[in-house]
């Protein structure tokens, strides 16, 4: 069983882990802090795919990648092919 420190910091070093490999290997893509929010956010968008978008727009709940549900007598444990795929395989 891993503590929940342990967890966290391993979801974190997950979507880190995403969101440094969608970017290897690119040139800076995002436009100048001197452009108008607006168009920051444009180019952004135009930039991702519809897989992306939609992963933004999801919310991932412990439940959702969980072995064991906590309760205030058992330890919530992480299924780590569930969180997997959840972060590297639907982009959430």
């Amino acid at each position: 069983m891993i503590e929940w420190g342990r967890k966290i910091a391993a979801v974190a070093a997950l979507a880190l882990v995403g969101v440094v490999s969608g970017g290897a290997g690119a040139q800076q893509r995002t436009p100048p802090p001197s452009s108008s929010v607006d168009a920051r956010v444009d180019a952004l968008l135009k930039q991702m795919t519809l897989e992306e978008k939609v992963g933004e727009m999801t919310q991932l709940t412990i439940q959702a990648v969980a072995k064991t549900h906590g309760t205030a007598a058992t330890t919530q444990t992480l299924d780590s092919a569930k969180l997997e795929d959840a972060l590297v395989g639907h982009n959430v």
